[in-house]
């Protein structure tokens, strides 16, 4: 390139692009949004200004699918950027390769170097991992009590295996007070220890929303805790500290109760293939002990004295042997039986029903009572019309008096007629056991209240002993 150089002005936007891309390479730039278009193509156009510049930028359709947010016009982003010059109008601009939130670099630089430290104390160590229990009996979930995530666990545990018995501890998952909240409550399931298990998650959301999961105080108390825990944090794209330090990582919350629940079809499946394999195994055996004692017996017409009591011996144990497995899968089928009775006896609205029925049939009767005496009544009216005509008025009106008293004394001691005074009925949740005095409760637990008409679902925050 001399002074006697003659440039076409597609040869000089050329060379300028050249130097533009060759001498800045790449860079962040941050500034805020505007005039943003989204062309039929998939590309995006754009600007960046601040106070006093501003420069046009492209962000082409293969770029654009990887975003995690929707950029819109006064937003303030950082931008991975190439500059350049567009050679047709030899316009400055910069493509774009990547978009964040501003601040986010500061978020990630702050992720990275708390993860590296954690990293070198050992916390990430695959051996500190715990298997989870092939069967728990109580999960617990600490997540947001008004939240999408809970709902979600509580319906697929429910549609794989109901059984489990699910204790919630409800925190904040963002927010002013969201970690004092979430240390507390990881801190009571561990002092209680009343389930097997811990899920620690939440619903999907930025990474502002999620920076709760990379605080360096909760992600510790995870790795610390004594019960085996879970991470279920936002969606599947979405990588916490919390998912680096708990024993199992779930994409998402309703994974989380899928990996930690048996399928309780699949389990009933495989009972009964067991069974069916148990007794094919009894069969075979059964019919090759009959062919070697008929292959023995074939060369002798009367079988010796020690072949017969080796032959009574065989029939013994393979009576021995057929005994405690149809005692075992009798005594299964009996407690499987047992547990469902159990169950549907100590649901509070089996109990409502029974005594609705109790009620029902107590009115039966004393209705067909009065009608039998009434018609008696009429009976001996209508052999002695004349004698009796004023004592049958006076005993019919008894008889109706009587009648009434009888149906209010029963409405008096009817559940109904008490819940429609304004009365209720309360019951712990997890079991189903009436209450009534606060020794059978302790703060944090959860308990349904019977009304007239719905149930209310509460929480023990204090307990006054004394009576009213």
């Amino acid at each position: 390139m001399n002074e006697t150089t003659l440039y076409s002005v597609s040869q000089l936007n050329r060379e300028a692009r050249v130097v533009l891309e060759g001498g800045l390479g790449l860079l962040w730039v941050c500034g805020e949004v505007s005039g943003m278009v989204l062309a039929r193509s998939g590309h995006r156009y754009f600007t960046l200004k601040d106070e006093f510049t501003q420069i046009r930028c492209t962000l082409f359709r293969n770029r654009a699918a990887h975003l995690t947010f929707e950029p819109t016009n006064g937003m303030e982003l950082e931008a991975w950027v190439k500059p350049t010059l567009y050679e047709p109008r030899g316009e400055f601009q910069l493509t774009a390769l990547e978009l964040r939130r501003a601040g986010t670099g500061e978020l990630q630089r702050r992720f990275e170097q708390l993860k590296a430290k954690l990293e070198a104390e050992g916390l990430f160590a695959a051996e500190r991992r715990r298997p989870l229990p092939p069967f728990p009996h109580r999960v617990g979930i600490i997540t947001s009590a008004d939240g999408a995530a809970v709902r979600d666990i509580i319906a697929v545990m429910r549609e794989r295996f109901a059984a489990i018995e699910l204790i919630l501890y409800p925190t904040r998952v963002q927010g002013d007070g969201a970690q004092e909240a979430i240390l507390a409550a990881i801190a009571t399931a561990n002092r209680r220890q009343e389930c097997d298990l811990l899920i620690i998650g939440r619903g999907g959301g930025s990474a502002e929303d999620l920076a709760l999961f990379n605080d360096e105080a909760v992600v510790r108390a995870i790795a610390n805790s004594n019960l085996v825990t879970v991470s279920a944090v936002g969606h599947e794209i979405d990588t916490t500290l919390a998912d680096w330090v708990a024993d199992l990582r779930a994409a998402t919350p309703s994974a989380a109760a899928e990996q930690i629940s048996p399928d309780g079809n699949e389990l009933k499946q495989r009972l009964i293939g067991l069974t069916q394999q148990l007794l094919r195994t009894v069969q075979q055996q059964q019919q090759q002990r009959q062919q070697r004692w008929h292959y023995l017996q074939q060369p002798f017409t009367r079988p010796p004295p020690q072949l017969q009591q080796t032959m009574q011996r065989l029939d013994q144990l393979e009576w021995r042997l057929q005994q405690p497995l149809g005692q075992q899968l009798a005594t299964a089928r009996w407690r499987l039986e047992q547990a469902l009775t159990a169950l549907q006896r100590h649901s509070p609205l089996q109990r409502l029903f029974q005594q609705q029925q109790r009620l029902d049939r107590t009115h039966y009767r004393l209705r067909q009572l009065i009608e039998q005496r009434l018609a008696q009544q009429q009976q001996q009216l209508a052999r002695q019309p004349q004698r009796l005509g004023h004592q049958l008025e006076r005993r019919l009106q008894q008889s109706r008096h009587h009648f009434q008293t009888l149906l209010a004394q029963l409405h008096s001691v009817s559940p109904l007629a008490t819940l429609e005074r304004g009365y209720s009925t309360t019951h712990r949740q997890r079991d189903g056991t009436l209450l009534r005095h606060t020794e059978q409760l302790t703060t944090g637990e959860l308990i349904v209240t019977q009304l007239q008409q719905g149930r209310i679902l509460s929480q023990i925050i204090e307990l006054n002993p004394e009576t009213v």
